[in-house]
């Protein structure tokens, strides 16, 4: 993550969602920063010099009536503290973001649906929008996400940042219809994470969680949490703990639900590739077994065949060799006189 930078250290990012019945003050916020700087000590885990080891934002929602020389209207007031656009870094069309260590707690941040209606532009950065009759400075308009999954979370209309403080007071001025009083419910930090769940673990053990649940992000679309989310499908959208997830949490929700339903089909569609495969696979070996008994069959037929041959032909060879002509001794000399003289004793006789 970008707030790892080249140091090669583990980070985690976490948020926090607490129901509105647990909401925190800031001071707990406070007294939590001073127990993180105290866990990270005793983990061995040291700052280094000239800079940060963790960061954190909070955030409140609430409805405030944004003021201009062309006329005013309602709009979604997000109450931010700590590093908030450091988790949240907003396209900037123009001017800067507004920072926890602003002296003055006077300016405040328009996205570009409240920009056009209240002033009919985006290059704003220096002017001014009243709230509650009180007089703010514009330190700059942003575009938000666009995309699918946080128009479905509600992401829509008109939003200004300010700081919780602007949405907690509403100003100086004594007209509070305009101005909600909004709770903390929304905490995120970024922490060391020496090995995996270190940071998640040091969030549920210290926070004042409340009714209130945990979720690290870090790695939220991987594989694994994909499996988990597919596990838990269709139980995770009952909510009997009163939290109210803000916009972009909503958002995230929305695409693990999508990113879980394609991962499945994805699943599914590779599996049944691979059982045709297998069953091609199984045909395949019974038809070359079947080949193979019948091709060894036929071998040995022919190999059979052709010993017989060679043994009939080696036989009959030893046959002539062992074969003894006949001798004078074989036959009768006096019977063949007899026949010889016989034959010539007729002959002459017809003549």
């Amino acid at each position: 993550m970008d707030w790892r930078g080249e140091s090669g250290e583990r980070f985690a990012q976490v948020s926090v969602f607490v129901p509105e019945a647990d909401a925190l003050a800031e001071d707990r916020i406070r007294s939590f920063r001073r127990t993180v700087d105290q866990q990270l000590v005793d983990a061995s885990i040291e700052a280094p010099k000239e800079g940060r080891l963790w960061t954190d934002a909070y955030s409140a929602v609430g409805q405030l009536t944004v003021k201009s020389q062309r006329g005013s209207t309602s709009a979604t007031a997000i109450g931010v503290g700590g590093d908030f656009f450091l988790f949240h870094p907003y396209y900037l069309l123009s001017g800067s973001y507004i920072y926890d260590d602003d002296l003055m707690k006077d300016r405040v941040v328009l996205d570009e649906e409240l920009a056009w209606k209240l002033f009919g532009g985006t290059d704003l950065a220096g002017m001014k929008v009243m709230i509650n009759n009180e007089p703010y400075h514009i330190a700059g308009v942003v575009r938000r996400e666009s995309d699918f999954a946080s128009e479905k979370a509600g992401a829509g209309g008109a939003m200004i940042f300010v700081s919780y403080e602007t949405l907690v007071s509403g100003g100086t001025a004594t007209d509070s219809s305009s101005v909600s009083s909004g709770k903390i419910t929304c905490y995120e930090v970024a922490l060391p994470d020496p090995i995996s769940g270190f940071a998640k673990a040091l969030m549920e053990n210290n926070f004042p969680l409340g009714g209130g649940e945990v979720v690290e992000n870090t790695g939220r679309f991987g594989i694994e949490r994909m499996f988990s989310v597919i596990e838990s499908f269709g139980l995770r959208s009952m909510r009997v703990n009163g939290v109210i997830y803000p916009y972009w949490e909503n958002a995230a929700r929305y695409l693990e639900d999508w990113s879980a339903l394609i991962l499945m089909l994805s699943i599914i569609a590779a599996i049944c590739p691979l059982i045709t495969l297998i069953w091609l696979a199984v045909r395949l070996k019974k038809y070359l077994n079947s080949r193979s008994r019948d091709i060894k069959a036929a071998v040995e037929r022919r190999a059979d065949k052709i010993t017989r041959v060679r043994y009939e032909k080696r036989l009959q060879k030893e046959q002539q060799l062992t074969e003894v002509p006949p001798t004078l001794d074989d036959f009768n000399i006096d019977s063949i006189v007899s026949e010889v003289l016989e034959e010539n004793k007729s002959e002459s006789i017809e003549q």
